[in-house]
């Protein structure tokens, strides 16, 4: 199964770009791999220079479908709510990083992607 969708024709032999393609390719597989071996999404705390792992906790309870989950860094005290169970958040970021992986969007969040 491949994640990205990838050119489907071989560059000419003359191709200069050949090199490129094929370091894509294999980018573009080893993205797979790692993906079907991701086990568990964990969490950090975005507050610059702190990047401590959090976890996250059963917060405010609004009736049916109406929970939340706080994460909560132990280091700083960083708190961030969000909306849902923790993992329908989990299940919600594999969802997103599938969609960057497949729509090759991925790259607009690394900044020079000529070495892709």
């Amino acid at each position: 199964m491949n994640v990205l969708r990838l050119p489907e024709s071989e560059p000419a032999l003359d191709d200069p770009f050949k090199d490129d393609l094929l370091e894509r390719k294999e980018l573009a597989e080893r993205l797979t791999r790692f993906l079907a071996n991701v086990l568990h999404i964990v969490s950090f705390c975005p507050r610059r220079g702190c990047d401590m792992q959090t976890f996250g906790k059963v917060g405010q309870y609004y009736g049916m479908d109406s929970e939340t989950t706080i994460y909560t860094c132990d280091r700083c005290g960083q708190s961030r709510e969000n909306q849902g169970s923790r993992e329908h958040i989990e299940s919600k970021v594999v969802r997103e990083i599938q969609r960057l992986l497949r729509t090759e969007d991925w790259r607009n969040y690394i900044g020079d992607t000529r070495k892709f």
